[in-house]
């Protein structure tokens, strides 16, 4: 009797000890996506840094670790070659029926597969999450799948279900009253009406960005200049000072394809040239 009761008072602070941790690791994960919702990256980063694999001891804390890890790597624009973490993710939320983490999952699975240029499957999957986010109250998710099902849909030409998704983003936005989301979606939406041959109507979402393309990103800053360049690109010189405003933004490979585009447009083939064998050809 003396042994059973000496093992029964072993187990008993065993057992707090892995409740206590696992809670605790639990609330750093939540802390994590309330920073990576606020736009606060690098703390998010910092925090998940410090949260030890070898803390994790069930399926709903590592269930959740894996989406945020996904979700970490994604924004940093890693390419994610395996799919283990986040189909651990989506295999757990269909189990337990979570809804909303089960639409984030399959939004970063249709992201995946985006990159990877299998479009088909990267739609598929950014659907299923559109259908798992119906009836929910988080905007955040939502948002972010019908942006990406816009801007997805509009890389591979089918620019009226584009639009459609833009406007879907565009009231989101104005429901969450964020500037940078509405900032980006009147920039979709611009996009959109311009891949229609609806010049005017992409001028006028342009003008409506102009004031509130300050609040986004880096990397949205620089698309909307070389998007801008790309309306007015008959106008070579303000075509031109719109890709340079981009280009000290934020360069990138579409920035200097529209700079050397407009170079050609006015005949100065040698400029054009070298800025395609400097900037592009590795």
């Amino acid at each position: 009797m003396r042994a059973y009761k000496t093992i029964f008072i072993l187990i008993v602070p065993i057992v707090f000890c892995l409740c206590s941790c696992v809670n605790r690791t639990r609330q750093q994960l939540v802390r994590v996506d309330s920073l990576l919702n606020n736009e606060q990256q690098d703390s998010a980063q910092d925090l998940m840094r410090r949260i030890p694999p070898t803390s994790i001891h069930n399926d709903e804390v590592k269930a959740y670790y894996n989406l945020l890890l996904t979700r970490l790597l994604y924004r940093e624009n890693q390419q994610i070659k395996n799919d283990s973490l986040i189909d651990f993710s989506i295999n757990y939320y269909q189990k337990t029926g979570n809804s909303a983490k089960l639409a984030e999952c399959y939004y970063y699975k249709g992201g995946i597969y985006e990159d990877r240029g299998e479009t088909k499957a990267a739609i598929s999957y950014l659907k299923e999450g559109e259908y798992q986010a119906t009836g929910l109250k988080d905007l955040n998710i939502i948002h972010k799948l019908e942006e990406s099902l816009a801007i997805v849909n509009g890389h591979h030409n089918e620019y009226a279900v584009s639009l459609n998704y833009a406007k879907k983003t565009l009231a989101l936005s104005y429901q969450a009253h964020k500037a940078n989301w509405i900032a980006d979606a009147l920039q979709t939406m611009a996009v959109g009406y311009n891949n229609l041959g609806k010049t005017d109507s992409a001028r006028k979402y342009f003008n409506q960005a102009k004031d509130l393309i300050k609040y986004t990103s880096p990397s949205s800053q620089a698309d909307y200049y070389s998007n801008l360049a790309s309306v007015f690109s008959n106008d070579t010189t303000f075509s031109k000072e719109c890709i340079r405003k981009a280009e000290k933004i934020g360069p990138n490979s579409t920035t200097y394809l529209d700079l050397a585009y407009l170079l050609e447009k006015r005949r100065e083939y040698d400029s054009a040239l070298v800025l395609l064998g400097t900037k592009l050809i590795r």
